[in-house]
């Protein structure tokens, strides 16, 4: 018993001390840059080093001594603005480690740093060299992933591939709820592969900090209350005068208040919480405060909602996030140029890993003489414009130079063209098909970096904009046309009806989306009601005032989709990602039915009312439904996972389904046996939900007129398509992804690329 005593009092001693450790170092200037403090080197004062409860500052010598907690796991240091670390910016606490020394070597930082997240893979892909590539040509401070590295292949991948030696810059981690993986807790894995799952570090004027996922698929050693601590020592310690940028797998609140506890954030001068977590692009001001929360897709591949794949770009200064630029990935050596029949020009050139800074286009006579050079103006991310060819030109060589100095070059013969007219919008084009009416077309735009370029435009069918209403959001699904009246979504929820001839605003209605997923889906007109949102704002709206007809209370939850609301009779199909399709009495918006087995649950493609049956895609099964009922009558099995964002397409013989990978597949509506398959080019860059390489994707739902298919794809081409056989007939490239179906007005096939460009065939 006393042996017991005495062996219990000496371990109590032991976990004293342990408690009460202290760890001592330096950070220094490590001059000759092998990681190693020596004599000569100087050690750098007022750098704040941490062990994950307190916070101090190195005296003048680059001495700290931390007092230690019984958490302890690391030292680690906020890596000053200027410099860089030799080795990790932290240390695993150990009985062999003497010293806990940082050496630091100064470097020139521009403000400008990269973001990944949810890249969820353990395989080496382009998207890796594209987002190394950028980051030396662009000269990038550092690369942040928010998240989702994911699982055990997936981190020790990541350590190995996309590390500060492999990129040649700083490469931090956030740590996201598949990164939490089985061992004694948690974040164990993480923290051998990563460090600590909560830190800081500065560069160019900003403070950045990275916080820990709360949960995830184990349970994490670290609370709420241990981040707190720490987060408001480190806030105690850094410059009240910089602005604060959080790094997060996911969103803190969709409120204009970032608290955590206690800690108001905007009183720190938080200006952006940055996070992933939802794989959707999206960005939005938390009201009137200055505080922008940005999600991004995966840069391995498609997004939940069908968001193309990207990194993203930040440029920042004193004040905060002063640009963001997303870079698709995948997109290599892009270049088109097409001229109307007015011989005006317009050419799309991207390159994912060097910025367009110039486009040329010099013309020749059929002689080989030299006739003019247009020096082109940039309307968004890839299109640039300005000038007419000369009415003798017989060639035209285009060039595109890059950043890096890199020069793409294409050469065209001049002669007759199927182009009337084009116009570019600025924004980006997501699944806004050309809407027309009043003599005018209608496009909405997105913009999910700084909310700029997004909104509701006109344009007449010269290609020449008659006016533009910016919106607080993206739109980025179809518009709707109505009496004079265009009315849209955009991503925040917002309804906006908008006169038709003038652009100016009629009535708006906020329909009471106030969390995430952000809204992606398009709404639908029927007499005066206009059928829009999801979940807990699906409203019907009054289109005369905007005044609310019903609201959904059936249901809620679910994924953003671009899946549409559609609309027969009294029956209104409403969908919902990662959830069900439902069906709703459109007078009253009572649920009837819904449908969540045999794919269906997982799915963006927009269901089709048609022969008195519903037919829906799930994810390897088209289904016939008994629309009043919800029962499944029949399903077609298809190979190729139906992930797009298209609609089934029904002709009088068949039924035409796209894949993810493998372009379009028809069925015979009788017998249900394959009739013909096209596959179109590779994808410029991936959309569908965790789509790769290689994938050959349809996302518009293709138009059937008078025996021909109009079939828009991510590899940059409109194809015309036989739909008795599938051959193609006719195609046009534009040299940039399009999301957007296809229309017809008349005589003329309209056409609305990611570009912004709104073009005008005749096909």
């Amino acid at each position: 018993m006393i042996r017991l005593s005495r062996l219990l009092l000496l371990a109590g001693i032991c976990s004293v001390q342990a408690a009460a450790a202290q760890y001592s170092g330096y950070v220094f200037s490590d001059d000759n840059k092998n990681g190693l403090r020596e004599p000569r080197e100087k050690g750098i004062a007022g750098v704040r080093v941490s062990d994950g409860l307190n916070v101090l500052v190195t005296d003048s010598d680059g001495a700290f001594t931390l007092p230690g907690h019984a958490r302890n796991r690391f030292v680690f240091i906020t890596t000053p603005a200027g410099y860089r670390t030799t080795k990790a910016f932290y240390m695993p606490l150990s009985p062999k480690t003497e010293a806990y020394n940082f050496g630091l070597q100064p470097v020139q930082q521009n403000g400008t740093f990269l973001r990944i997240t949810d890249t969820e893979t353990a395989q080496f892909d382009n998207w890796v060299t594209d987002v190394k590539q950028y980051a030396r040509n662009e000269k990038a401070d550092f690369l942040i992933h928010t998240g989702d590295i994911c699982y055990e292949k997936g981190m020790n991948f990541h350590a190995a591939q996309v590390n500060t030696q492999t990129m040649d810059l700083p490469v931090y981690y956030a740590i996201g709820n598949h990164d939490l993986v089985k061992g004694a807790y948690g974040e164990e894995l993480y923290e051998s592969l990563f460090g600590p799952v909560f830190y800081s570090f500065e560069s160019g004027k900003v403070h950045y900090i990275v916080t820990p996922m709360r949960s995830g698929d184990y349970k994490p050693s670290y609370t709420d209350e241990d981040v707190y601590q720490w987060l408001k020592n480190d806030l105690a310690k850094a410059d009240p005068a910089k602005p604060v940028v959080i790094f997060n797998h996911d969103l803190l609140t969709y409120d204009s208040t970032f608290r955590f506890k206690d800690l108001v954030l905007n009183e720190h001068r938080l200006k952006a919480w940055i996070y992933g977590h939802w794989h959707i692009n999206f960005s939005r001001m938390h009201g009137q405060n200055g505080v922008r929360s940005i999600c991004a897709a995966p840069a391995a591949g498609g997004g939940i909602d069908n968001s193309a794949c990207n990194f993203d770009v930040f440029s920042t200064d004193g004040s905060g996030i002063t640009d963001i630029r997303r870079r698709y990935t995948y997109a290599h050596r892009k270049l088109a140029m097409l001229y109307a029949a007015g011989r005006d020009v317009t050419v799309n050139a991207y390159h994912t890993a060097s910025p367009v800074k110039s486009v040329t286009v010099r013309t020749f006579d059929q002689k080989g003489n030299a006739l003019q050079v247009l020096s082109l103006t940039p309307q968004s991310d890839w299109n640039w414009r300005g000038g007419q060819l000369h009415a003798k030109a017989h060639t035209a060589a285009t060039e595109a130079l890059l950043n890096n100095g890199e020069i793409l070059f294409t050469r065209d013969t001049i002669g007759n063209t199927r182009l009337v007219a084009s116009g570019n919008l600025k924004g980006n084009i997501w699944r806004s098909a050309p809407v027309s009416g009043d003599n005018l077309v209608f496009i909405a735009t997105i913009d999910d970096e700084l909310n700029r370029h997004c909104g509701i435009s006109a344009m007449d069918f010269n290609g020449k904009v008659k006016w533009q209403f910016r919106t607080r959001n993206s739109v980025k699904n179809m518009l709707s046309y109505a009496n004079g009246t265009v009315l849209g979504t955009d991503a925040e929820g917002y309804t906006y009806a908008v006169d038709a001839k003038t652009g100016r605003l009629k009535w708006e209605h906020q329909g009471g989306l106030n969390s995430l997923p952000e809204y992606c889906s398009g709404g639908i007109v029927d007499g005066d009601s206009y059928y829009t949102g999801a979940g807990k704002y699906l409203q019907a709206l009054s289109i005369k005032d905007g005044s609310v007809k019903w609201t959904n209370t059936g249901w809620a939850g679910g994924e953003g989709t671009p899946a549409t609301i559609v609309q027969q009779g009294n029956l209104l199909a409403v969908s919902s990602n990662w959830n069900a399709l439902f069906m709703h009495e459109a007078s009253t918006g009572k649920l009837l039915w819904k449908k969540n087995n045999a794919g269906i649950r997982f799915r963006s493609s927009t269901p089709v009312f048609a022969d008195g049956e519903l037919i829906v895609c799930g994810t390897e099964f088209i289904h016939f439904l008994d629309p009043q009922t919800g029962r499944t009558k029949d399903s077609i099995p298809v190979s190729d996972g139906i992930k797009t964002m298209a609609a089934p397409v029904v002709t009088p013989q068949h039924i035409i389904v796209s894949g993810a990978a493998e372009g379009l597949v028809a069925f015979d509506r009788t017998t249900h046996n394959e009739a013909w398959r096209f596959k179109p080019g590779e994808a410029i860059f991936y959309s569908a939900p965790y789509s790769k390489p290689s994938s050959a994707t349809i996302e518009s739902t293709p138009l059937f007129v008078n025996g021909r298919l109009y079939a828009a794809a991510l590899d940059g081409r409109l194809y015309v398509l036989d739909a008795q056989t599938g051959k193609v007939l006719q195609q046009e490239d534009v040299g940039c992804p399009i999301f957007a179906p296809v229309a017809r007005e008349g005589q003329l096939t309209l056409l609305s690329d990611f570009a912004g460009n709104v073009y005008f065939f005749k096909l």
